[in-house]
Order: C-alpha cells, then sequence, then structure tokens
C-alpha cells in the first residue's frame, strides 16, 4: 500500500503557479521549485513542496535517499516553524515509507485533531493501521476519507481494503473508480492502473489485467510495476520468452526480490538453468547490500528464498523482523512460507491460520496453505499438532486434501464442517463404520431429499453408530420431503420406527395414532413406552380403558427400581397415568 495525491492537496492554496506545477515531470518539478525556493526562501510552501517532491521521486525510482533529502528539507521547515501543518503531513508520508507505522498513526491522530475536515491525514491512518493488521480501524479511516474526498487516493485505498477483507469483485470495482476519477501526477495514475491489473490479474481475466497494464505504461512509460505486471500476465497467457522480456525491463530499472524471484522460476520453466541460477545470486546480491545497511526487515527477499530453499536462516530473520513492525497478512504468510520450508509444519499453520483470518483472495496465500495443509498426514507430527494444522487451514484446503483429511479418523471433525454434500455421499459407501456415521449424520445439515434413500437405508445398518447416526442425520430434515419415509419406517417397532412415530405424532400425522396402538399391543417395550407418548398427545376416549388398565401395572423398566443417575425409573403403568391425564384433560377443555 501507498499514498497518493499528496501534491493536490498539498498545493491548492498557491493557484495557478501551483497548477502548473502539479503538470510537470517529476525531475521537472524538482528544478522549478529550486528556482522558486531561491526566489522566495522565506516561503517554507516551496519548500515543503520540494519534500513532498522528493517523496515523489522516491516512489518512481524505489531509491531511498529521495527520501533522506526530503526529510532533510522537513527538518528545516520545522525548525523554524513547529507546527507547519504541511510539513507535518509530509512528515507522515516520510514515515510510512520508512515503515514507523506505530509513529505514523499518533502523527495522523495528532494532525486529525487540528484539522478533522482534512481526508489526507485519515488517509495515513488507514495506511498504517492496514500495515499493523488493525483492519476494523483501518476501514474506519477510509471509510472518512472517501466521504470526505471521494476522489482517486480514497478509492484506491478502499480498493486495497476490501480485496485484503476477501472481496476481490468489489476492489476491482472501485479501483476503477479510482482510475476514473482520474489524476494529473501521471505516476500516481499509472499506480492505480497497474494495481487495477494486478487484482484483475489475481482474479485471473488476464486480457483485461494486460489492457490495465499497457494503459499504466502508456501514462508512465517503463514504470516498472506495469512492466512487472505484464510480464506476469504475459507469462500466464502462455508467452513466457514475452514475460520474461518484461519482467527483465523492470528489474534493469528497479532490482526488486520479486522480479528475481519470478525471473527464475521463469528461467527454470523454460529449462534455462544458468539464468535461473543467475537470478538467485541477484537474490544473494541483493541479501549482501541489505545487511551491509543493517536491514533487519524484509518479507518479499523471505519469500524469495523460501521459494527457492535457500538461505533460510537469514530469510526466517527478515520474516521475523517483518513481524516486528507490522502484523499484516502478508507478513504472516511469509513467515508461515519460510517456516514451511524449514521442515516446521505445526508453526507454519499457525502462522498460515493468521495470514488467512481475512480470507483475502490471494492466490499465493491459497498454494501456500494447500503445501503447508499436506504437512497434517506428516507421520512426525504427534496427533494434536495434525488437529491444530487441519484447524488452523481448514477453510482454505483444496477438495482432495480435505477429502484424504475427512478418512482420516483424527482428523475427520476438524474437516467435517466445511465438506461440500457430494464428499459425504462418497463416504456413505466406506467400509468404516466410523465414517459412514458421520458420513450419514452430516448429510442431514444439507436437507437434500436427494440424500434420503440412502440414510433412511442406514437407519437399519447392523452397526449401532450408523444406525443412530443416521436417525440423527434424518432428525435435522424438517420439510415434508421426509415424511413418506417416516411412513414406512414406522411399520416396525424399532429404533428407526420409534423415531418416526416421533416425528409424526410432533406432525400431527393421521398414520401417528394407528402405529401408536399397534406399538402399544405389542410386546416391545420401547415401543410400547414411544406409544404411550404419543397417546397422550394424540390419544381421545377410546384410548382411556385400555390406559387405565395400564395404569394399575407397576412394573420397573430398570433394575432395582431404580432409573439413570438420579432419575426416578420408568414404568410403563406410570406413562399410561401421565397419556390418561393428558386425554382426560383434552375431553374437558
Amino acid at each position: 500500500m501507498r499514498s497518493l495525491l499528496f501534491l493536490l492537496t498539498l498545493t491548492a492554496a498557491h493557484g495557478q503557479l501551483n497548477d502548473q506545477i502539479q503538470r510537470l515531470g517529476t525531475d521537472q518539478r524538482i528544478k522549478m521549485l529550486e528556482t522558486l525556493r531561491a526566489a522566495k526562501p522565506e516561503d517554507l510552501h516551496y519548500q515543503n513542496l520540494q519534500a513532498a517532491t522528493y517523496v515523489q521521486k522516491m516512489r518512481e525510482t524505489a531509491d531511498p535517499a529521495w527520501l533522506d533529502r526530503a526529510s532533510k528539507l522537513l527538518e528545516l521547515t520545522l525548525s523554524a516553524e513547529a507546527r507547519n501543518y504541511e510539513a507535518l503531513r509530509i512528515r507522515s508520508e516520510i514515515e510510512l515509507e520508512r515503515h514507523n507505522f506505530r509513529q505514523v498513526v499518533a502523527y495522523s491522530k495528532e494532525l486529525i485533531a487540528i484539522g478533522p475536515g482534512d481526508p489526507w491525514n485519515f488517509g495515513t491512518l488507514g495506511d498504517a493501521l492496514m500495515e499493523l493488521g488493525e483492519y476494523d480501524q483501518a476501514a474506519e479511516a477510509y471509510q472518512k476519507m472517501v466521504t470526505l474526498r471521494p476522489d482517486l487516493a480514497s478509492y484506491n485505498r478502499a480498493a486495497y481494503y476490501r480485496f485484503v477483507a476477501g472481496d476481490l469483485p468489489g476492489a476491482i470495482e472501485l479501483m476503477k473508480k479510482a482510475v476514473a476519477a482520474g489524476s494529473v501526477q501521471r505516476e500516481n495514475m499509472a499506480w492505480c492502473l497497474a494495481e487495477l491489473g494486478q487484482l484483475q490479474l489475481k482474479a485471473k481475466l488476464l486480457d483485461a489485467a494486460e489492457e490495465s497494464y499497457r494503459a499504466a505504461l502508456v501514462s508512465f512509460p517503463n514504470y516498472h510495476p506495469a512492466l512487472a505486471g505484464l510480464g506476469k500476465t504475459l507469462a500466464a497467457k502462455g508467452k513466457r520468452a514475452e514475460g520474461i522480456a518484461m519482467l527483465t525491463k523492470a528489474q534493469s530499472t528497479v532490482p526488486w526480490p520479486d522480479y528475481a524471484a519470478t525471473l527464475r522460476e521463469l528461467h527454470a520453466a523454460a529449462g534455462d538453468a544458468k539464468a535461473a541460477q543467475r537470478q538467485l545470486e541477484n537474490l544473494n546480491v541483493l541479501e549482501q547490500l541489505g545487511r551491509a545497511q543493517g536491514e533487519k526487515a524484509n518479507r518479499a527477499l523471505a519469500l524469495a528464498f523460501a521459494d527457492a530453499k535457500v538461505n533460510l536462516n537469514r530469510a526466517r530473520e527478515l520474516a521475523e523482523g517483518e513481524l516486528k513492525v507490522r502484523n499484516d497478512v502478508y507478513s504472516w504468510d511469509a513467515m508461515a512460507w519460510v517456516l514451511f520450508q524449514q521442515g516446521q509444519v505445526a508453526a507454519a499453520a499457525e502462522a498460515m491460520g493468521k495470514a488467512l483470518r481475512m480470507k483475502t483472495a490471494e492466490p499465493l496465500f491459497a498454494a501456500h496453505a494447500a503445501a503447508i495443509g499436506v504437512g497434517m498426514f506428516d507421520p512426525a507430527l504427534n496427533a494434536t499438532q495434525r488437529i491444530n494444522v487441519c484447524y488452523a487451514l481448514r477453510g482454505s484446503l483444496p477438495a482432495e486434501t480435505m477429502e484424504k483429511a475427512l478418512a482420516d479418523p483424527k482428523l475427520s471433525q476438524c474437516v467435517a464442517e466445511g465438506m461440500p454434500a457430494a464428499a459425504f455421499r462418497r463416504a456413505l459407501t466406506s467400509e468404516e463404520p466410523w465414517l459412514r456415521a458421520m458420513a450419514v449424520r452430516e448429510l442431514g445439515r444439507f436437507g437434500k431429499a436427494e440424500d434420503l434413500p440412502a440414510m433412511v437405508a442406514l437407519t437399519r445398518d447392523p452397526n449401532l453408530l450408523v444406525m443412530t447416526s443416521a436417525l440423527q442425520g434424518l432428525a435435522s430434515y424438517a420439510g415434508p420431503e421426509v415424511v413418506p419415509y417416516y411412513e414406512k419406517m414406522v411399520a416396525q417397532p424399532d429404533a428407526a420406527g420409534l423415531m418416526a412415530l416421533q416425528r409424526l405424532t410432533e406432525r400431527r400425522h393421521p398414520l401417528a395414532l394407528p402405529a401408536a396402538r399397534r406399538f402399544l399391543a405389542g410386546k416391545d417395550v420401547g415401543g410400547r413406552l414411544a406409544a404411550l407418548g404419543a397417546l397422550a398427545d394424540l390419544g381421545d376416549a377410546t384410548d382411556l380403558p385400555g390406559l387405565r388398565e395400564l395404569a394399575k401395572e407397576h412394573e420397573e423398566m430398570t433394575a432395582g427400581g431404580r432409573g439413570f443417575g438420579l432419575m426416578p425409573s420408568i414404568s410403563l403403568g406410570r406413562a399410561a397415568k401421565t397419556a390418561v391425564a393428558k386425554i382426560e384433560a383434552r375431553k374437558a377443555a
């Protein structure tokens, strides 16, 4: 995430000259502002504007030296005027680029107190909160920014939040709004077009992504994010050589680790081992330069090393360094991938679970989760570790992994909640009784009429667990589609028939009363007791003589005259008395 449209809001107070300055290229703007500062050294606005232009130059070139120049100019301004509002706004931007996110939160809140109607401060606040993983608060800040000024800068941020929050289509639409809002700053416009292309690439809208990236290059020629994105898109479309060429051009402009990592993969896929090795050497050079400069955090480099399965200790240091300053989903993904490549599956799954917490539609997350998820079958893990891996990742695993876990007695309960009905239907034929039992029980949650024949058949399975689970699954059906099956099941006073009698009684079905009378005349004690319950609800005066005779009996249904635990014993006589009382109460009503 990065900030946009700073100069637009910064220069509004200086009229026509500022309009002309805004339309200049960055290098031309720097030269003009040097002239203006020399002519009007007392006007701190031009000094601030030059600092902001240096920040813009840093974004275009990824050269941190421009950030240092901007910071020195701000020091001059603030030493002359400690509460200079323009300078304080730029300070927030600089600290964002330096990844001092907690400091930016504090700065932004201070500026909001001073200028609550300034949308920019809500933008920097939201940016910092996004990096800290405080997404709900970030959403509130961005919403205030959009409300105050719906433009390229605010729509761009809202789109990024939508994407992280799992709404890829919504993010694309908002980024299109950002592009439509436009900007006189060509790089800002190119940034949004490149971001739109990136979202479209993630959505596998390859033609649209290519169009967006090419539009970005028209807006800002040789723009490295657009070159790299176009290269990835062309490679995804099967044009590997063209993709490599574009990525190589992007890398020659800015040697980002991501570019080297992608080129290494593409060269390896093309069978060019030497070119792939050169890219790995480029990554090592970047690491050495970073180490020399005291770099402690770099998740892009950590991911690149993890992908190549090299330098994993350093990769972990860099990933851990990121988590000391951020708590966002991308930093947790990097940590998870490094841990996985180090063979720490349980720890990797825990980290990956944090990366997946927003359900971000990031293909990279899905790929990492799928690879780590296979680790739940690792015999080197104990049962608790395997279950923890499953629970951390179960909502993001491929169907084949989920079905494999379903067939594992240690993991089946973990994945059951997220499995489709088709998986449970296939499991109904398993030779494992526990798996058939789980499948028939879980199928009831879907309430599909097509599953009823198989479920009813299992109510008379010889395995007690399967049979009772089938009854439990059937009990989940509340619609009329199950009634014809109850009508057939109630023919016998077995467990299935007793449940059918209970359900038909609840529905006051015409078959319930004759079935209850038939069960009561039988010898099965469970059937007779269920019949008494049904007669209590549905019986009439013709049932009273027989019930009164039965009420005189005192035969207990449990040994020793005791029930279960502290419950009293159950007897047919007592149940008959209850039925008589209810029927007589209905007659008297």
